[in-house]
């Protein structure tokens, strides 16, 4: 009896020994981790404590004083020795950082301009479900140090600064896009740009004008700020600021990604205080936007699809050049905060604007504007007034006046430019688009054949109104994108609705004669959306009704639609 006791207490410790050893082979077998117990992520002294090694990052300039800041507690904290090169988010230069990866330069983390991390997402680069949005830069302007520093804090006094300055310097990247495509163009002061500016290729622009060989320079102000030499002036004012966001993500061909997580983990937690005092502002606990093959989506909206096998139509980031969606808010019916937090939390990823259409904001307390609005913001959808300004045009030019103001101040992003309902000559509509640009807000004007749009009027009687020479609309387009409108939309009105036929004929004019990317059409009918992706694609501009916006996005995604549609909305990229 006791030598069974004896035997048996002996075979009960050599199992729980060999359960042990199997135990400990198991969970060094897989990195630390036990594959049958979730754990928790451990912290970054531990992760590096057990796994240590290397990790090379790409970083462009906005980050970079920050990430030098951490980078010494970094090292020291999780035994990680990082390999760090150096370079813009884009462009051409030969240390910028699609040109590195594309010579085949290592790359484990890149810590970019989100939307130029969104494309190598989109190439395959970069793992989409590694995106973390990490900051937000402005920018700013800067001169020599000891020079007069100009008044920039307002719209006017911007462009007089601009026009009297000699020479103006910005960067080859995310913010000298800005500068030069966006904000002289809507300023009117392409001209002005293309005789004194000077962009600035593989060094800061602050070296430039510490240098004396630009009178002014622009740049994220992360970037201006450590530049000895320079005096700094100020970011832009806030009616003509751009916010870029930077993030970090993991590269598909990542040699120790349990490195590139721990460092990027490391970034969000400990550099809030690094990220403030270079200039920036962190962004705490984004959620990562999945994109590429998976869907591509918008900043601060990303959740991770299901089903990951399945193609669907890669959809740029936010803010996007094509493929924009713009969805009517009230009008056929209220649309309050909690439906519009529940179409945004679903569908926001694929909505750019949303329009108070008929003038309903006229019917409802400012406080809930406001809050309609902050919501939109929220997800990264800018917000429009609708063509509403046809009913403030009889008060005269101080009543537009006001009504911009206060439109801002609400805020709004875009003001609707219409006629439908009003005659007004052409040229007064530029004046319009170069007014609301100066208010330092986004003017998308409307055109189209139909004399009388926009109203709620019978077909008979707009069939009674008659329409417009196809060429004279095609010609006022023209002059309103010239002018800096951000958008032109092609009104439903006698080419798709209240028609016997369709125009189709127009439509073809306009889209060859303008090009596709900077109109939208209106299509707030499923038929109607339906034939615009069909012979134009899935990044077609359109307007539609706020309860069709999954209807559509299945369409652009290509997962699904009618027996003629489905499965045959593909992209080649």
């Amino acid at each position: 009896m006791q030598f069974h006791l004896t035997f048996l207490k002996a075979t009960r410790a050599l199992l729980a020994l060999v359960a042990v050893h199997t135990l400990v082979a198991c969970v060094s077998a897989n990195g630390g981790r036990d594959t049958q117990t979730p754990t928790p992520r451990p912290t970054a002294s531990v992760a590096g404590q057990e796994r240590g090694g290397e990790v090379h990052v790409m970083i462009s300039g906005g980050l970079t004083a920050a990430y030098r800041a951490l980078l010494p507690e970094f090292e020291r904290s999780t035994g990680i020795k990082t390999f760090t090169s150096y370079g813009a988010s884009m462009g051409q230069a030969p240390d910028a950082i699609p040109v590195r990866l594309k010579r085949g330069e290592r790359a484990d983390v890149l810590i970019m301009v989100g939307y130029a991390l969104e494309d190598l997402i989109e190439q395959g680069v970069v793992d989409g479900g590694s995106r973390r949005n990490l900051a937000r830069s402005k920018v700013g302007m800067v001169v020599r140090a000891g020079q007069p520093k100009p008044d920039i804090s307002s719209v006017a006094a911007f462009k007089r600064a601009m026009l009297e300055a000699e020479s103006i310097g910005y960067s080859a990247s995310a913010s000298g896009r800005f500068i030069s495509q966006e904000l002289f163009p809507r300023l009117g002061l392409s001209d002005e740009l293309a005789k004194k500016g000077q962009k600035v290729l593989s060094e800061r622009v602050g070296t430039v004008v510490a240098r004396g060989e630009v009178e002014v320079g622009f740049q994220q102000v992360s970037e201006l700020l450590p530049i000895p030499g320079v005096d700094f002036v100020g970011p832009l004012p806030p009616e003509l600021q751009k916010i870029t966001i930077f993030s970090g993500g993991i590269t598909t061909e990542a040699k120790n990604r349990d490195a590139a997580n721990i460092l990027i983990d490391y970034f969000m937690s400990a550099g809030a205080r690094a990220i403030e005092e270079s200039g920036m502002e962190p962004i705490h606990a984004t959620r990562r936007p999945v994109t590429g093959r998976r869907a591509s989506v918008g900043y601060n909206a990303g959740h991770e699809l299901p089903f990951a096998f399945f193609r669907r139509n890669p959809r740029g980031a936010k803010p996007r050049a094509n493929g924009i969606t713009e969805i009517r808010g009230p009008y056929y019916t209220p649309v309050g905060k909690r439906y519009l937090a529940d179409v945004l939390e679903t569908m926001g990823p694929y909505i750019d604007s949303f329009k108070f259409a008929g003038g309903s904001f006229m019917l409802m307390d400012r406080q809930v504007i406001k809050e309609l609005i902050d919501l939109c913001h929220q997800h990264g959808v800018m917000v429009s007034t609708g063509g509403f300004i046809e009913a403030v045009l009889p008060y005269g030019n101080e009543a537009v006046d006001r009504y911009l103001a206060e439109a801002k101040s609400l805020g709004f992003d875009i003001i609707e430019v219409s006629n439908g309902m009003i005659v007004i000559p052409d040229d007064d509509l530029v004046r319009m688009v170069t007014r609301i640009n100066e208010m330092g807000l986004k003017a998308k004007a409307e055109i189209g054949i139909q004399l009388g749009a926009g109203s709620a009027s019978s077909s008979a009687e707009l069939q009674a109104e008659g329409t417009r020479e196809t060429a004279s609309v095609v010609a006022l387009g023209r002059r309103l994108l010239d002018a800096g409108a951000w958008m032109v939309m092609l009104q439903s009105e006698g080419i798709t609705e209240h028609v016997p036929q369709w125009r189709t004929d127009v439509i073809s004019q306009i889209a060859t004669e303008l090009g596709t990317e900077r109109v939208m059409f209106q299509a707030a009918d499923p038929s109607v959306f339906r034939w615009y992706i069909k012979n134009y694609g899935p990044q077609v501009n359109l307007f539609v009704d706020h309860s069709q916006i999954v209807q559509l996005e299945s369409l652009r995604s290509g997962t699904w639609g009618p027996k003629n549609l489905w499965q045959r909305i593909v992209r080649y990229q």
